[in-house]
This record gives C-alpha cells, sequence and structure tokens, in this order.
C-alpha cells in the first residue's frame, strides 16, 4: 500500500523546507492559479528523480491556459541534489514502514504461538494427572 494520503500522491518540492503533499487535481489547480511554475519539482513513489510538472503530462494544465508564473528559474532555485536527497529520503521511509509493519505481525504471529503452546501444554498436563487419578 501506498504510504501516502489517499489523494495526494505528488510531493511538491516548494522550496527548501518546504515540500508538500498534493493531489494532482491540487498541483493543476495551483499551476493554473500561478501558485507553482511549471518548472516547479515533485515527486511520487515510482519514480526515479524528481521531475518538473512541465515534464509529466499528466500534470500538465490544459491547452490555451498561458504560465501565469514567468518561465525560467524559480526564487530560490532548485537544488536538484537536494531533492535526490529528499526523493531518497522518503523512499527509505517508506521502506522502514513496511520493515515495521511486517515486524509488527511477525511478533504478533510469535505471541498467538507462545499462547497456543501454553494452553495446550497446561491441556495436556492436566488431562494426564486428571487420567492418573491425582484429581
Amino acid at each position: 500500500m501506498d504510504s501516502m494520503v489517499q489523494g495526494h500522491e505528488w510531493l511538491v518540492l516548494i522550496n527548501r523546507e518546504d515540500r508538500r503533499k498534493m493531489s494532482t487535481r491540487q498541483v493543476r489547480a495551483e499551476v493554473r492559479a500561478g501558485t507553482l511554475a511549471r518548472q516547479t519539482l515533485v515527486w511520487r513513489t515510482g519514480m526515479n528523480s524528481w521531475a518538473s510538472i512541465d515534464s509529466i503530462a499528466e500534470l500538465a494544465p490544459a491547452e490555451g491556459i498561458s504560465p501565469a508564473v514567468p518561465r525560467g528559474r524559480p526564487p530560490g532555485g532548485h537544488n536538484r541534489r537536494f531533492a535526490e536527497t529528499v526523493a531518497s529520503n522518503h523512499r527509505i521511509a517508506e521502506q522502514i514502514a513496511a520493515l515495521r509493519a511486517s515486524h509488527r505481525r511477525r511478533v504478533a504471529r510469535d505471541v498467538v504461538a507462545t499462547v497456543a503452546a501454553v494452553v495446550l501444554t497446561f491441556a495436556a498436563t492436566f488431562y494426564a494427572l486428571h487420567a492418573a487419578g491425582v484429581f
């Protein structure tokens, strides 16, 4: 299961300190409104690296809409190496979450098996003692 909140499949790199989860619809609306430049970098699970909004057909706004944000480098610029580090960290966080979930399932299974073994041992001992006439 994807760890991103349902419907918020894109990580949008606004600047070094701000990355936001957005849906495809939200990204398109922000581009149309002029609050996101088409060169803004985005990423989602399954992508190897960050890409600009205008390089992803799914996010491209409808034809005929002129960009409200001037083309060129966004204010403050984007550090591609930083963006790759953010994507890498996000992938690692997803892997850690999957490992934790797997570990929880394994622990739960082990607890159930241990309880079952204790109950069976108690029942067998009680039966043996009862059969021997102890009580």
